[in-house]
């Protein structure tokens, strides 16, 4: 039947529009004894009327069912799927900051088992309208996943790093960061295997079920909850801690003994606000956005490139994963060590993303080049990859607890910005095929730059207030990022790290 295919103006047989004819008749014995077997009898011309397909078959070499076969999301339907992915990043935009802001009132670990819950439930919602409803029924229950799974992967992180001493936070963050890149490598060996878009759904969402356990085991953040004055909670827990790490506490020990009168009434609740109406603050707040919004676009930008950069698109996207390991490890002996820590390791690795980025533009659309190509791309994506893990360790580190969660989440919500942009960005390839990469790498090295404004915080105490925040980096705080006790303005710790006995503070 392709000859009975309209032309398109290159000469070439269109895969969305027909001639307007009977196919009816083509189908009947007297339509095969009159074409004698071919078509020559009734040759295609374009001055007959066209009509749009109603029907296709795909191709199921490499995938049995699709987002694009499942609903012939082509032709005058193709753009459905990219607007798919881009509110599925709107809903992960307004869940980094919705549950961001939501953890800060009402508890990490409520917050973290509340999305933990919808994401099972809608994300197998979606799975299941994927065989029996309309695309965009499943298009708003993915928007509802996208938001729960940014709340769960911002609010999780705040939660690790506040119960983790400085000396063990860079480890703990790039530990944390690698379970994402094993996820990533995952999904394209889930892809292989099962091929559908069902069951692919199942297999990645399932196995969150046994995550439910946490809200049992998991405890609630002690400095969330020394912030809200839940002192008894706070000392339990921390007493379990201890007790766990074989470190008991003594038994007149208690939380108020750690907070003097003056900074325990600094303690009130705040929002945002408080954290724009800072000078200082502000224009962190500032460079961080802007930071996380160049992760986001350079991150998703290279992983959506596989595709671009030829050969097996199975096998693009899992170097693509595997090549984040590489990364953490570079920073995990980087980012900790005094002389460099999180500032220099951060804006070196803008500078690797970009100027490799950079280095791909001659050698696109070369089939001879493609080694090299895949080489200095997967450079890139080492580099985006080590700045997002660092920023979220940063950006951790230099915000107060009172507002902590809804900063990170604030800066997560521009690095969606970012990887809502990223896909159009890829789209520019038709009009100059360097024009993406030349946008990523450039970003990129100018975030580099503007890390060098930033203060550092390796080995820091975290600033718990407002006031602290403010302070950070500055010679109230302390002389060097490295203290252990950094001085207010009124010459008293900001915060206290937890009393250990001196045989456990010293192992």
């Amino acid at each position: 039947m392709q000859k009975l295919s309209a032309i398109e103006e290159d000469g070439k047989f269109s895969s969305c529009e027909i001639y307007d004819r009977n196919y009816t008749w083509y189908n009947s014995d007297a339509a095969l004894e009159s074409l004698n077997g071919s078509f020559s009898s009734h040759p295609t011309n374009k001055t007959e009327g066209i009509l749009e397909c109603t029907w296709w078959h795909f191709n199921t070499s490499e995938f049995h069912s699709t987002v694009q076969s499942q609903w012939s999301l082509v032709c005058s339907k193709a753009y459905v799927k990219p607007l798919m992915q881009t509110l599925y990043m709107c809903g992960f935009l307004v869940g980094a900051i919705t549950f961001g802001i939501l953890s800060d009132k009402y508890g990490r670990l409520k917050i973290l088992s509340v999305c933990l819950l919808l994401q099972i439930v809608f994300a197998v919602a979606a799975a299941l309208v994927s065989i029996y409803s309309h695309y965009i029924l499943f298009t708003l229950l993915r928007v509802v996943v996208g938001m729960v799974t940014a709340g769960l992967f911002t609010v999780t992180f705040v939660l690790v790093m506040e119960v983790i001493p400085p000396r063990f936070r860079t480890y703990t963050g790039l530990f944390y960061q690698g379970f994402f890149a094993a996820g990533f490598c995952l999904l394209p060996a889930i892809s292989y295997a099962l091929r559908d878009l069902f069951y692919t759904q199942l297999a990645m969402t399932l196995p969150t079920v046994i995550f439910l356990s946490y809200y049992w085991i998991v405890p609630e953040s002690p400095r969330w909850l020394i912030l809200k004055r839940k002192y008894k909670e706070a000392e339990s827990i921390l007493r379990r801690i201890a007790a766990l790490n074989k470190c008991p506490l003594t038994d007149d020990f208690t939380v108020e003994s750690l907070i003097s009168a003056e900074n325990a009434s600094e303690h009130k609740p705040v929002g945002i606000k408080s954290l724009l109406s800072k000078p200082r603050m502000r224009s962190r707040g500032l460079l961080c956005a802007y930071a996380w919004f160049v992760c986001g676009l350079t991150y998703y930008g290279t992983s959506f490139s596989a595709e671009k950069l030829g050969g097996d698109i199975f096998l693009n996207s899992l170097l693509s994963g595997l090549v984040e390991f590489p990364a953490y490890v570079v920073c995990f002996f980087i980012t900790g060590h005094p002389r460099i820590g999180r500032k220099y390791s951060l804006a070196g690795s803008f500078f690797v993303g970009g100027v490799s980025l950079l280095a791909c533009i001659p050698l696109l659309n070369q089939p001879d080049k493609h080694i090299l190509l895949l080489v200095l791309a997967n450079i890139g994506k080492l580099g985006c990859s080590a700045a997002f893990a660092i920023v979220y360790i940063f950006t951790a580190e230099i915000f107060p607890t009172v507002v902590r969660a809804a900063s990170v989440g604030g800066c997560s919500l521009c690095a969606r910005i970012g990887a809502l942009l990223s896909s159009p960005i890829m789209e520019l390839w038709s009009y100059w095929f360097g024009l993406p990469y030349m946008l990523f790498g450039a970003l990129a090295v100018v975030a580099g730059g503007l890390t060098f404004l930033l203060p550092e915080s390796v080995n820091a105490v975290l600033p718990e207030t407002v006031e602290d925040g403010e302070m950070f980096g500055s010679k109230l705080y302390g002389e060097n990022p490295s203290d252990q006790i950094p001085a207010n303005n009124e010459g008293n710790k900001p915060s206290a790290e937890i009393p250990l006995t001196e045989e456990c503070a010293s192992n």
